[in-house]
């Protein structure tokens, strides 16, 4: 007999270990190993007291650095999931999530027919991602201007 729960319980472990997942790029590799032995219940609640401790204007009913970060975790899944993986374990994904929309992007492909892009922002830094021919762009170079 068929357990008609199994996809909705697939969907949540789904969903926090996304949850889990895209707060690498934010706590220090301490706080990601003091999760590594935590239940998910209490994956979910440390990560829950982290944005409480973080809420940068708690007069507000929101956590607007909290509401920021869930906006780009849609965006990245919505616009930049390909081949390997969803938007937020790529390349591009990541560096969307912790610096925003760049400035500019601009594509250009060279003689061999390879495909580039390059996200500038306006701190000057700058990205340049790699097509590698089966649609992920991969960081190739990091730099400050």
């Amino acid at each position: 007999h068929r357990d008609l729960h199994y996809p909705l319980r697939r969907q949540r472990q789904m969903c926090i270990r996304d949850r889990v997942g895209v707060m690498r790029y934010i706590f220090s590799a301490s706080e990601m190993r003091k999760m590594k032995n935590l239940t998910d219940k209490e994956k979910v609640d440390y990560i829950v007291e982290f944005w409480k401790n973080n809420d940068p204007n708690k007069e507000t009913n929101i956590n607007e650095l909290l509401d920021e970060l869930s906006m780009r975790f849609r965006f990245v899944n919505e616009n930049l999931s390909d081949i390997s993986g969803s938007g937020w374990t790529t390349d591009r994904g990541q560096i969307y999530l912790m610096h925003g929309k760049p400035f500019t992007v601009e594509r250009y492909a060279n003689r061999n027919n390879e495909n580039f892009e390059i996200w500038k922002y306006q701190s000057g830094e700058e990205f340049l991602f790699e097509d590698n021919k089966f649609g992920s762009f991969v960081l190739i170079r990091r730099s400050i201007s």
